[in-house]
């Protein structure tokens, strides 16, 4: 980016997650536990790191009715993931 005179301009880290269920036809590689561990550990690096922007964690709630149902910071029941 410095090259190429975009040095000022900051990387967005845009819907991050791992599935912790299968519902969206996903296997479930990583545990709530894991997930939580990601999500802190994405923050962690961007505070120490230099140009990076929001980052945005891919779903709020679990949608067990979708495609991508297993990615949420909430259980599908509304439950908080109590590893968060």
């Amino acid at each position: 980016m410095n090259a190429n005179g975009d040095s000022s301009k900051q990387i967005w880290l845009t819907e991050f997650g791992c599935p912790t269920g299968t519902a969206g036809g996903y296997p479930a590689d990583c545990t709530d536990a894991t997930l939580a561990q990601q999500i802190t550990d994405a923050f962690s690096s961007a505070r120490t790191e230099g140009g990076i922007g929001p980052l945005l964690v891919y779903s709020w709630q679990d949608d067990p009715t979708d495609n991508d149902g297993d990615f949420g910071l909430y259980n599908s029941n509304a439950t908080l993931n109590q590893t968060l």
